[in-house]
């Protein structure tokens, strides 16, 4: 099928989101705007449907609308026909079909620049093998460690880099050093966990700092538009409930993630600050106990962030 060669744990499970009203939400902040990208919802709800096969233990909504126009920023900004994307850190393979299942939606042809690499040592599941045919001949899986890719990723030109492995500092700067050097300019940088989660993994977030947020690194920050809760259409939820609550990693259910359906006048949801800083099912209680907060707040605070490579890094 699929070919193949060679977490944060906090989980939003069994959130029920209502389905998304605004049906000319477009990309903005980034290049594929200008590309004439379709617009982002769509993308959005064509990737989680193809996904949703695959279980993921930690990328809520607002992650999935920043991955989707990272790659259509990708897709249209980067016009080398032999530049490719790569993933490290796939765990079952859920982020793999959604970024190929949005490249298919873009139009963008099968080969190098319609494929999506996975690096993950063993994929769980078989959530690849079960995935649409169109999908599988997308989705290139490589059972490695980043560090032992260095002789493949020499010979590409990438057009995006995700990182989302083991999130220490000593693995994501070998997982960069292997990767980093072949992302052409006007290519996309994806990094997952540098946000809510970021408290529990501060290897990644030194990384982070020290090499892609400082002065001179060749890389500006892109942000996409994620609907607000007042945005939605309640009539329509029911098809991305069922794709949330299908992608839910099983394993890592947690009651501080699940909220209760209440009347929306008893809605009281914390601001991410404060809800991403509670690391305890005794905070998240304290916070939200009698209220609709946690998943669905929780699902639209920031825990992915995206940088477009602009300049040569100019180090010291």
């Amino acid at each position: 099928p699929f070919r193949a060669r060679g977490l944060c744990p906090l989980v939003w499970a069994a959130m029920r989101v209502p389905w998304l009203l605004l049906a000319s939400w477009r990309l903005s902040g980034s290049t594929a705007a200008e590309c004439g990208a379709p617009d982002l919802l769509s993308l959005v709800l064509h990737g989680m449907r193809a996904a949703s096969l695959a279980p993921t233990p930690a990328f809520n909504l607002h992650d999935h609308f920043q991955l989707a126009g990272a790659v259509a920023t990708a897709a249209c900004s980067v016009s080398d026909m032999a530049a490719t994307s790569v993933e490290v850190g796939s765990f079952a393979g859920h982020t793999l079909l959604f970024s190929a299942a949005v490249l298919r939606y873009l139009g963008t042809q099968e080969g190098p620049p319609g494929w999506v690499v996975g690096v993950e040592p063993k994929l769980r599941g078989n959530a690849l093998n079960r995935s649409a045919g169109q999908l599988q001949r997308r989705i290139t899986h490589f059972p490695a460690k980043a560090e032992e890719m260095r002789v493949w990723a020499s010979r590409q030109r990438l057009r995006l880099f995700f990182e989302d492995g083991r999130h220490t500092y000593t693995s994501t700067a070998a997982s960069f050093n292997v990767f980093e050097p072949s992302l052409v300019m006007g290519g996309v940088l994806v990094m997952h966990d540098v946000g809510c989660c970021g408290s529990e993994y501060p290897g990644l977030l030194r990384f982070l700092r020290e090499h892609v947020l400082r002065n001179g690194s060749g890389y500006r920050e892109l942000h996409f538009p994620v609907p607000t809760w007042e945005s939605l259409q309640p009539s329509m939820e029911q098809e991305l409930v069922d794709m949330l609550e299908a992608s839910a990693d099983r394993r890592s259910f947690s009651r501080r993630h699940v909220f209760r359906r209440m009347p929306a006048e008893h809605r009281y949801l914390p601001p991410c600050a404060e809800l991403c800083a509670s690391s305890s099912n005794e905070n998240y209680n304290r916070l939200a106990e009698s209220a609709l907060a946690r998943g669905y707040q929780w699902s639209l605070c920031p825990n992915v962030r995206v940088f477009q490579r602009v300049g040569a890094d100019r180090s010291p």
